[in-house]
């Protein structure tokens, strides 16, 4: 589905908001503090402390950023880089930014997301069709279409890569362990 998720009530399953987000929604939720990151062509960032629902338009919030699966981490988003439209991501990215507010921020700027402060792309590093994006520690491990990758999490630098049968879907890290679930099972 690709419907805004909603913000539920953990000991009761109640509905507390349902978030509206123009043109659909997206398959992931990224919860980093009081910050909600989804999406998919766009990422936006929601503050689940001040979070109003609405019927129309997007819910406030704090920044929209490129799209795809991504990680939020420090101050820096990474992130699988959809593009608009038709077309395949053909990169990863690292963005500085945090998501701030003004206080003399209107409703439209905070409808429309409009930041306080500019992201500022750090690196942008080639990667086929990447779909699957985690950090272990200080490296990024992006997987895609047949390969799955290590970046240096500071500078998007291709630790080591490898090639794998299919499309990385899904990646986790456990005990010194990398392991991803590719759609061709």
């Amino acid at each position: 589905a690709r419907l805004a998720p909603g913000i539920y009530d953990r000991s009761s399953g109640k509905m507390l908001v349902k978030l509206s987000i123009y043109y659909g929604g997206g398959t992931f939720g990224v919860l980093s503090g009081s910050h909600l990151f989804t999406g998919w062509e766009d990422v936006y960032c929601f503050d689940i402390r001040d979070l109003k629902g609405q019927q129309h338009g997007t819910t406030n919030h704090l920044g929209r950023l490129p799209g795809g699966r991504m990680v939020y981490r420090d101050g820096v988003f990474y992130t699988c880089a959809v593009p608009h439209g038709a077309g395949k991501s053909k990169s990863v990215q690292g963005i500085k930014w945090q998501p701030l507010i003004t206080k003399d921020a209107t409703d439209k700027d905070k409808r429309r997301g409009k930041p306080a402060n500019k992201p500022e792309k750090m690196w942008s590093t080639p990667f086929d069709s990447p779909e699957s994006i985690i950090l272990a520690g200080k490296t990024l491990i992006v997987g895609g279409k047949d390969k799955v990758a290590a970046l240096n999490s500071t500078d998007g630098v291709v630790q080591w890569s490898d090639n794998v049968e299919g499309n990385v879907t899904y990646l986790a890290f456990s005990d010194g362990r990398l392991y991803a679930s590719t759609d061709t099972g």
